[in-house]
């Protein structure tokens, strides 16, 4: 199935698994004489009828967990959906009219993906705009890692903060007994 042909419903749906079960994630990795940066976006589930409509849906591979101790298997397995770089963006873009919890990740996730999809005619990042690689790209300029690590930095926090958001607040409450009759 094409990207373009994934019903409203289904976009809907998807984003509303991220948004409960799902991880938007940025990384930082050090090359030979500069940086790199990478998105990827995943959901996991014990149950593997969700990961795998999302792998059908909107490709992407699935992995499989078994945490076992001394050959004994102390909790489910969990099976993984993940998308990474250029392909997790294209989802991204996809689903986040619909995010409510994961909407600023999510975009600071696609920006930070697209500013490495530029490219010269050959093909070929431009210099400064990559990672360097054997001599065929240029290293990053100050700037450029400045602003992919700012954008880094805004999915790494909210990360963090998610689990902090939720706040619950306790109401007193009163038990009326109405006597019908």
């Amino acid at each position: 199935m094409a990207l373009g042909d994934i019903s409203q419903t289904d976009l809907a749906y998807a984003a509303g698994v991220i948004d409960s079960d799902g991880c938007v994630t940025a990384s930082r990795s050090k090359m030979v004489n500069g940086i790199s940066f990478r998105i990827a976006v995943s959901m996991t589930n014990i149950q593997d009828q969700i990961p795998l409509w999302f792998k059908e849906t909107f490709g992407g591979r699935i992995s499989k967990t078994t945490v076992t101790r001394s050959g004994k298997k102390i909790f489910n397995s969990t099976y993984k959906w993940q998308l990474q770089c250029r392909k997790a963006a294209d989802f991204l873009e996809l689903i986040v009219p619909y995010l409510k919890l994961k909407k600023e990740r999510s975009e600071a996730a696609i920006k930070l993906a697209r500013l490495h999809r530029i490219k010269g005619a050959n093909g070929h990042r431009i210099a400064g705009s990559g990672t360097y690689r054997a001599g065929n790209f240029a290293p990053l300029t100050e700037a450029e890692t400045e602003q992919r690590t700012a954008l880094a930095l805004i999915i790494r926090i909210a990360n963090r903060s998610s689990n902090f958001r939720v706040q619950f607040v306790e109401k007193p409450f009163e038990v009326t007994t109405n006597v019908v009759g």
